[in-house]
């Protein structure tokens, strides 16, 4: 397993060989699908977890046919499709490959995209443990060896914070209860959705708690007893931010908006946000 490069706090690695398998810990590898974007790094880490059935593959990401023919080359027999969450960069591939493979596709029950056979939270599968971690999307779910490998999908990155989009798809609240969860766990690794792994994951986790409590509470200084425009809002809360990036801030600055409005602080009006108590 090679180390990641660390910036700041983030975790880097350098591009990884699209297709190519990387032996990650004892009876997982890794294939990293070639959709690479600004939201997905270098792209989606497709697992591969060997147990007594076979393979299990989660996420298997884009549908192009060289990554499902290079999941396929080195898989053997492939017993589940599991997915994180229904997002597409983690959902596209699902179908393809379990068509391929003659099984069906293993998914938590809510979300826009459906999958043959509900893993609810607590299920075991392929060796695994399903938690239920909403936030992010409200299907997402982690999966949990008993060696204390965490697969945390999007839930967890060490490359970036992750996207929490507002109500009905995503909740900060539910995110930070579900951080709570997994750092409760006291796993030695985590195997995020995209990019490296994190080898010291709970005083990761605690650095991601407080950069949400620091920005949640920024948002909230911002806020005055006059109502202010979001886009204002937006571009004091995000001064240096990069244009292709701007509709992710804009929806995660929503997210925090809304948990502030949950929490009494703030006022939503037609025109804009306010602080409350005023």
């Amino acid at each position: 397993m090679k180390a990641a490069l660390q910036t700041d706090w983030r975790l880097r690695e350098e591009t990884p060989i699209y297709g190519k398998p990387m032996d990650v810990v004892d009876g997982i590898r890794r294939i990293v699908a070639p959709n690479p974007h600004s939201m997905t790094y270098h792209g989606t880490n497709t697992w591969l977890i060997t147990h007594a059935a076979g393979t299990a593959v989660v996420d298997p990401g884009t549908d192009d046919p060289a990554h499902l023919d290079a999941i396929c080359g080195v898989s053997g027999t492939i017993s589940h499709v599991i997915v994180t969450h229904w997002h597409h960069d983690h959902f596209d591939g699902a179908r393809a490959l379990a068509l391929r493979a003659n099984v069906p596709v293993f998914k938590f029950p809510s979300g826009p995209l459906k999958g043959d056979k509900d893993l609810l939270h607590g299920t075991e599968i392929a060796g695994m443990q399903v938690i239920h971690t909403p936030g992010h999307a409200e299907d997402h779910i982690c999966l949990e060896r008993p060696d204390g490998v965490l697969l945390s999908g999007d839930h967890v990155m060490g490359w970036s914070t992750t996207l929490v989009p507002p109500p009905p798809d995503g909740d900060l609240g539910d995110y930070i209860e579900s951080l709570e969860r997994v750092q409760a766990l006291n796993a030695r690794i985590f195997l995020p959705g995209h990019g490296p792994e994190i080898l010291k994951p709970y005083s990761f986790i605690e650095q991601l708690l407080e950069k949400r409590y620091e920005k949640l509470h920024q948002i909230e200084n911002i806020l005055t007893h006059e109502v202010q425009e979001f886009s204002n809002i937006c571009n004091r809360a995000y001064p240096k931010l990069n244009k292709k990036l701007r509709f992710a801030a804009e929806m995660m600055l929503e997210t925090y908006l809304l948990e502030l409005k949950k929490r009494g602080k703030a006022i939503q009006e037609p025109t804009g946000w306010k602080r409350a108590g005023y």
